[in-house]
């Protein structure tokens, strides 16, 4: 039996579709926003009930992440069997949305794909010609956010703190901690306080504080930092967003929540599930904020942190 794509819409559910035709096929679920078979926020690979292997994407919408969606699925799939059963992210009208299935589909060369009865996917040019059978409606949208919410307090239950040195680890995700830092007493010594944080990429300075600058002192920043724009960020965007602990290869360790992000201190601090003292090399920080009860709060911009 060849591999087989399942793509949907908000409007259908494959939970039933899965559980009656699947037998003993892998089962590689690459959408974010499942709460059937795990944690959100990931793509995963089932043999059987046990998840075998993982990725962190960090958010529910897989075009909030799209490279992470892509390099996710070779690696899993690159693991899986011949007759993998693949589950997709919702489809989306929109161009961005509909081209990144497109090729996420093309890269993987499935056997077969199939779509919702009534759906007007299959009118898509994808490397095979999709079939329609029927699937069942999904749950409300207030029964899926239950759904997930258990999901996010099971894994917060699983989690440790940790407590790890902003500047001896590498980021991920994130627009902070992408460039060469700049200390902070070089702008103390040109008379501009309450720097917290300080990195340049390219000709983009990014400054972590907690104050407003004003016209005198952007001046200064561009200045001190060599760069010709400026972006700002408050410590207090860290707290709430998923994070993944990963190793240096990329190997996942454990999924979590940053609590808080003190510049002061130095330190992160995140409720992961990787046991402590954690050997973290990448924090890979996400776009989806949740509280400490599991409540879903809002999905940040990408490259917003």
């Amino acid at each position: 039996m060849p591999r087989t794509i399942l793509i949907g819409t908000a409007n259908h559910s494959w939970r039933s579709y899965i559980r009656e035709h699947r037998g003993d096929r892998d089962l590689a679920v690459l959408d974010p926003m499942d709460a059937h078979h795990g944690t959100p926020g990931r793509l995963a690979l089932y043999h059987g009930d046990k998840c075998v292997d993982w990725v962190f994407l960090g958010a529910i919408d897989a075009q909030k992440n799209p490279l992470a969606l892509i390099a996710g699925s070779i690696r899993l799939l690159a693991q899986s069997s011949d007759d993998t059963l693949i589950l997709f992210p919702n489809f989306q009208g929109v161009p961005a949305a509909r081209q990144l299935l497109l090729q996420l589909a093309q890269l993987i060369q499935p056997g077969e794909i199939f779509v919702p009865s009534g759906s007007k996917i299959a009118v898509h040019p994808w490397p095979v010609g999709a079939e329609h059978v029927e699937v069942e409606a999904e749950f409300p949208e207030m029964v899926q956010l239950a759904q997930r919410r258990a999901r996010w307090i099971a894994m917060l239950e699983q989690c440790e703190d940790h407590v790890i040195p902003l500047d001896e680890i590498d980021y991920m995700f994130s627009r902070f901690g992408s460039g060469r830092r700049v200390p902070s007493d070089h702008f103390d010594r040109a008379g501009i306080s309450g720097v917290l944080w300080a990195e340049r990429a390219a000709q983009t300075l990014l400054i972590v504080a907690r104050r407003d600058f004003d016209d005198d002192e952007l001046a200064g920043l561009l200045n001190v930092g060599h760069a010709t724009k400026l972006m700002f960020l408050d410590p207090l965007s860290f707290s709430g967003l998923l994070c993944s602990f990963a190793r240096q290869d990329g190997e996942e360790m454990g999924m979590g929540m940053i609590e808080e992000a003190s510049f002061t201190e130095g330190v992160i601090k995140v409720r992961c599930q990787a046991v402590a003292p954690a050997p973290v090399r990448i924090l890979k920080i996400g776009h989806l904020r949740i509280d400490s009860l599991g409540r879903e709060l809002h999905e940040i911009r990408p490259w917003t942190v």
